[in-house]
């Protein structure tokens, strides 16, 4: 079974991350995985450069792209770089459904259950009214383990995903 974390950054194209790419692959192999799915914040990797670092340290890496949509933040995988209004979740679909991607609701719930007036969720009470969401009409699938977030968010998360069977 192969091990790839599908949502990573470097400090190449997300300025949340501290990581070098170098860094980043020496990381993700003492750790134990295979490979790592590159989802800087709206850019991709360039294809040739992506080729040619991941032959130069044996390592897998895959390209995708992170965007912050009118849904939440939705990794995306296929497209070769941001295009215009992808900002709306429903726009990204269609952009993603053109080239064969895929999408996956990236860190959902984050800061859901500190102050969802704040943190931009709407109020919902239980898992049946999150997995309601639009945002998992429109995804493939949803991260349900993100760092970033906190237990309970995650938990939650999983919770949805399963309610909704998604892997």
């Amino acid at each position: 079974m192969m091990k790839l974390d599908l949502h990573v950054h470097t400090n190449w194209g997300s300025s949340d991350s501290g990581l070098s790419p170098d860094d980043l692959v020496r990381q993700a192999k003492k750790v134990g995985l295979d490979g790592v799915c590159v989802t800087e914040h709206g850019t991709v990797w360039d294809r040739f450069q992506l080729e040619r670092f991941a032959q130069d340290h044996q390592f897998i890496i895959i390209p995708g792209m992170e965007v912050a949509t009118d849904l939440g933040h939705i990794t995306t995988f296929g497209l070769g770089g941001y295009g215009a209004g992808i900002h709306r979740a429903e726009t990204l679909r269609r952009a993603v459904n053109a080239v064969d991607g895929f999408m996956i609701a990236a860190h959902p719930f984050r800061r859901m259950f500190d102050n969802p007036k704040v943190s931009g969720w709407p109020k919902v009470h239980n898992v049946e009214e999150a997995a309601d969401l639009q945002l998992f009409k429109l995804v493939d699938e949803m991260e349900v383990v993100n760092g970033a977030n906190n237990r309970r968010e995650n938990r939650f998360a999983l919770e949805v995903a399963k309610r909704l069977g998604k892997t």
